[in-house]
């Protein structure tokens, strides 16, 4: 996920970056939040996990978004 973000910069798809970024952080705090109190010390692994596996199909819809556009 990390590494399809680069595109955003390449292609100068600054508020798809933005949104992106924001959210991962907005879903990264709710998730440990929650998963705190029913893992633990654990359930910020899992709150990260997770929250990277949603950052990466966001950013893929942005790029796939993005390329069909253009195509």
């Amino acid at each position: 996920a990390i590494a399809l973000v680069k595109q955003f910069h390449a292609k100068m798809m600054v508020w798809a970056y933005i949104i992106c970024n924001g959210l991962l952080n907005v879903i990264y705090y709710i998730l440990s939040r929650y998963f705190i109190l029913l893992y633990g010390l654990e359930g910020v692994v899992k709150a990260y996990s997770l929250s990277y596996l949603i950052y990466l199909v966001l950013v893929s819809i942005f790029l796939y978004g993005y390329f069909k556009k253009n195509n």
